[in-house]
């Protein structure tokens, strides 16, 4: 039960994560050192997408019943393969509703 809570926090971990590199994605700046700040809280948050992505399939995997055969490949490529639809869906829609 508690992998069914990781993953949900998970979800809206990742929701947030997005919002927040969009949102710093369309600010604007003309000094260096506050573009050398925006450009490192995105690396930042970009590792942190990176690591979700991951722990989300995990989190998947062991919520279906850590199967260590071919049912497990399966259930960890569809949730691969479908969190990084999610994840690029909603970055398309969250970047075209502030252009």
């Amino acid at each position: 039960m508690s992998h069914l809570l990781f993953l949900i926090v998970s979800y809206f971990t990742l929701i947030f994560v997005i919002r927040k590199i969009v949102s710093l994605e369309k600010i604007v700046t003309n000094k260096y050192l506050k573009e050398v700040q925006q450009h490192l809280t995105m690396l930042i948050l970009s590792t942190a997408l990176i690591v979700l992505i991951g722990f989300i399939t995990y989190s998947m995997w062991k919520f279906t019943g850590s199967l260590y055969d071919w049912n497990g490949v399966y259930i960890t490529g569809a949730t691969m393969i479908a969190t990084f639809g999610f994840t690029f869906i909603y970055y398309y829609l969250r970047k075209s509703k502030y252009s």
